[in-house]
């Protein structure tokens, strides 16, 4: 099996662009209306796997102004599943994502009711 590797390119703190398919994704304040502490990797890759059909197992080369971030690639699949989240209170830290669902669950109940 022979791994593709895609490029993505981060600007600033809160965004993340993938040039092969146009994406770009603004984790900050202007984009949500609030500050997110999040950083823009793992929404992006997100989208790439749901959005784009990526294969998991396909590797992120991360750039910041065309140098490397990150010593080696990792895959998509790893960066899908985990964010980096700055509380500003202590270092950043790498969580698993847990989609949040409770919002449209609730929405629907509602309507439903």
């Amino acid at each position: 099996m022979s791994l593709h590797t895609t490029t993505i390119e981060l600007h600033g703190s809160y965004t993340a662009y993938h040039p092969a398919s146009g994406t770009r994704i603004d984790t900050s304040d202007k984009a949500y209306g609030r500050r997110t502490y999040k950083d823009p990797l793992g929404p992006l890759c997100r989208i790439l796997r749901d959005t784009f059909g990526y294969p998991p197992e396909t590797l992120i080369h991360v750039e910041r102004a065309g140098t490397p971030v990150y010593k080696r690639d990792l895959t998509l699949a790893y960066w899908a599943d985990h964010d980096v989240v700055d509380t500003q209170d202590r270092s950043a830290v790498r969580i698993k994502f847990r989609p949040f669902e409770g919002i449209a669950n609730v929405g629907t109940e509602r309507l439903a009711a």
